[in-house]
């Protein structure tokens, strides 16, 4: 299989630009807790170097998902706690970070892109029994008894074909890109990789602020780290309505009201382990001289540091309305389910 340089949308093929790839074969398979990676090949070049990873995924566990998570109940998804949940339990996310160094010399990843291949008991056990009922009878819109049936990839088919893994589950076909941080190397002896669980988003309880509460401190909300049981508790010390301004010179109006909450964690918690977010999305960017019409525009972002250093501060959805009596809130923790792992193979 050849594999070129690319770091755009034909990085599972190629273009005449790109510089094509010397394959170097690793072979591997590892096992992280009960994740099984089968590392095939990197691909080196002066331009830089392409990764590509198999993860298999047990049939019995995306059927358990997509009859859990059919088609009507995906469609219906509206809130980021849906979607949030979706994710975590949606065993074709691609739930960890990779790292690697050729010959000890670390690499600086570019992009990635994801393929999903799915076996024949995946296919026939999820799809609706109408449709099921007429590819048996032969009776598909055109005739075909397979066509109404989803189809594989052609890419992810040949990938799997060309890397020799076998159908009685469903894979995963990740491609990484990577850039050059030091010499090239064309000829690596030894490959370490360093995988890394992505932590996942676990909603720990609810609360509601209103602007222009007491100025005491108040205690919003008590809750458990899922990880470790350690009680957290959020006090409010201010919260106030904001306006923000944004530029609207181009055709569109930002919403531009907030509310600003300014809060403390005890026991202190590093940032990027919890996060607090409003529970409604807020209103969507409009054209000014048509304000019942949205564009695609669809967020208004804006960012402050918090005025004390033992506080933080929260900031709620964007409204257009200045007059919004309350806030809902979530608390949600962010855990990391198992230990990153390192592997190291030689390259023979």
């Amino acid at each position: 299989m050849e594999v070129y340089y690319s770091t755009d949308e034909t990085i599972w093929g190629h273009s005449k630009q790109a510089e094509k790839l010397t394959k170097v074969s690793i072979n591997r398979t590892v096992l992280w807790e009960n994740q099984e990676i089968f590392i095939p090949a990197v691909y080196v070049g002066l331009s830089g170097a392409v990764l590509d990873l198999c993860v298999k995924i047990p049939s019995e566990d995306m059927v358990h998902f997509l009859q859990k998570w059919d088609t009507e109940k995906r469609l219906s998804l509206k809130t980021s706690e849906e979607y949030e949940q979706f994710e975590s339990e949606n065993p074709s996310c691609k739930h960890f970070h990779t790292e690697i160094c050729l010959n000890g010399k670390p690499l600086a990843l570019l992009m990635g892109s994801s393929l999903f291949w799915y076996c024949d008991d995946v296919v026939h056990q999820t799809a609706p029994q109408e449709t099921l009922a007429q590819a048996k009878a032969g009776t598909a819109a055109n005739g075909n008894p397979d066509t109404d049936l989803w189809q594989n990839d052609p890419d992810a088919e040949r990938l799997r074909t060309a890397y020799h893994c076998d159908a009685d589950g469903c894979w995963q076909f990740e491609r990484l890109v990577w850039q050059w941080t030091d010499t090239p190397v064309l000829s690596p002896q030894e490959i370490t990789l360093l995988f890394r669980a992505c932590p996942k988003p676990v909603t720990a309880g609810y609360f509601v602020t209103a602007s222009g509460s007491s100025a005491k401190p108040v205690t919003l909300i008590k809750a458990l780290y899922p990880e470790t049981n350690q009680e957290y508790t959020i006090t409010q010390h201010e919260c106030r309505l904001t306006r923000h301004s944004f530029d609207n010179t181009k055709g569109i109006s930002y919403p531009e009201y907030s509310q600003s909450l300014l809060y403390s964690i005890s026991p202190s918690l590093a940032p990027e382990l919890y996060d607090i977010i409003d529970c409604c999305a807020g209103d969507t960017p409009r054209m000014s001289d048509m304000p019942d019409r949205t564009c695609s525009h669809t967020a208004a972002f804006a960012c402050a540091p918090s005025p004390a250093p033992d506080k933080r501060l929260a900031m709620s959805s964007f409204h257009f309305e200045r007059f919004f009596s309350e806030v809902r809130w979530r608390l949600v923790f962010y855990v990391t389910q198992k230990p990153a792992l390192e592997v190291r193979f030689p390259i023979l």
